[in-house]
């Protein structure tokens, strides 16, 4: 039967491209639907990983030309549109990379819209294909607000920045979670008057408090205005530009600010209203699917995972929960520890971290130790240019470690040395044995134990 398969799966995300990865390479038939060729790879190589770390690195290149102008008696000339270029060519690239691995392992990829029929099948641009196992990956969208309507024009999404040629003089950031700093930081770089709007009463809200004290302090000395415990009231357009009315929830002061764009940065929302779930009758909340520890819906052959289901919406945890599924359809094990995620911001100075902030600690009741170091004595760090934050790991009373923060240069690369250690279930005499080399980043554990 010509559209009979192993597996079929909805979504070319990462959770969808691995999972069918994982399956072709082992000999099964696999059927990869998504909308087009340009879509392979998700939100995270098109709109979201991918070019934003792309514009990152950029914007911190351009800072670093910045700091040492004067040093080497460099002249250079900002052209953002270059940054834009570059990204593109480096997501073809990538893209491409992707397809071809697939066409390596056999799976066959079908582009158009996906929607389930029953547990076995899928029809795609009204035809209908087979299966004895569906994985459901279709990702998500940038979420709005009720009161700020999403035009791609004025007022844009994270997706409708990244289509940007040149980049605005002055852009308002509503949202001070994680994408919203980043792209704060990256804007910064480049040049434009950043104010943020955050409803919460921190930037980077679920974190270590010491670390959103930090990055607040080092966005204050870069001119980034930050207004925590605030929210929009009002937005009108003023001749070409926007006026936007926001007011701070506890003193009831209202501010105003003169953009020409303003970035929603409020999450994500999943992508299932049209995959006729109600086919195989499962259960949602809030538009998310509902699964078993298995990532099944309704402990049947249907499978969901990635930004659909109440999982971290991370690239990374997409991936791990699409291998997972693999596994499973292939009667393996897998297990997905969500504890041991790190969460990482690339931000200027960076931010990673893993496990129990000190806050929850507090709120759970557990008795801790501090440990603390700070990047402006790390050799290295000062080399760089780049030695503001700190490194902090918090332990038990016997010393195993509860959880590990890192704000400062390449802490998105540092954390993994402390997921290996919790992982290990590593104590703080066995780090601080560790002989680690000079000059190093990686010697501010070793600063913070002794």
């Amino acid at each position: 039967m010509e559209n009979k398969f192993d597996a079929i799966i909805l979504g070319a995300g990462p959770a969808g491209y691995e999972c069918a990865l994982y399956l072709g390479e082992r000999g099964k038939s696999v059927c990869l639907v998504d909308k087009s060729e340009e879509n392979i790879g998700g939100t995270c190589l098109n709109e979201g990983c991918i070019p934003v770390k792309s514009l990152v690195e950029s914007a911190h290149l351009v800072q670093r030309m910045k700091e040492y102008k004067d040093v080497f008696n460099v002249d250079f000339r900002i052209e953002y549109s270059n940054a834009v270029k570059l990204l593109e060519d480096q997501k073809s690239q990538l893209r491409q990379g992707i397809i071809s691995r697939l066409k390596r392992s056999k799976v066959n990829m079908i582009f158009g819209k996906g929607m389930l029929v029953t547990n076995n099948a899928v029809r795609v641009d009204g035809v209908d294909y087979f299966a004895d196992s569906i994985v459901l990956a279709t990702g998500s969208y940038p979420k709005s607000l009720s009161t700020l309507n999403i035009d791609e024009n004025k007022i844009i999404s994270s997706s409708g920045l990244l289509k940007l040629k040149n980049l605005p003089k002055d852009i308002l950031v509503v949202g001070g979670g994680y994408v919203g700093c980043e792209f704060a930081s990256l804007l910064n770089y480049f040049g434009s008057n950043v104010t943020i709007v955050e409803f919460l009463p921190k930037i980077m809200g679920v974190e270590d408090d010491e670390v959103s004290r930090t990055l607040l302090r080092e966005f204050k000395k870069r001119n980034i205005s930050v207004n925590t415990d605030s929210e929009i009231v009002n937005v009108q357009n003023k001749d070409e530009k926007i006026l936007v009315n926001f007011k701070n929830r506890k003193s009831n002061l209202v501010k105003e600010a003169l953009v020409d764009i303003i970035l929603v940065s409020v999450g994500r929302g999943p992508n299932t209203k049209d995959l006729n779930l109600e086919a195989i009758n499962a259960k949602t909340e809030r538009d998310y699917i509902i699964t078993e520890n298995d990532f099944s819906i309704n402990n049947s052959n249907v499978y969901a995972v990635g930004d659909i289901i109440k999982t971290p919406m991370l690239a990374n945890v997409a991936t791990r929960e699409g291998i997972f599924v693999a596994k499973k359809i292939l009667g393996e094990t897998e297990c997905v520890n969500y504890e041991l995620l790190p969460r990482v911001v690339f931000t200027d100075p960076g931010v990673g971290c893993i496990g129990l902030t000190e806050e929850d600690l507090k709120s759970k009741g557990i008795s801790y130790k501090t440990y603390r170091a700070f990047f402006k004595g790390n050799g290295k760090a000062l080399i760089m240019g780049q030695n503001s934050g700190f490194f902090k790991v918090l332990t038990s009373e016997d010393e195993i470690i509860l959880g590990a923060m890192f704000i400062g240069p390449m802490a998105y690369e540092l954390v993994h040395i402390m997921a290996i250690a919790m992982q290990s279930k590593a104590n703080v005499t066995e780090l601080k044995n560790i002989i680690y080399a000079h000059p190093t980043l990686s010697e501010i554990i070793f600063s913070a134990l002794v």
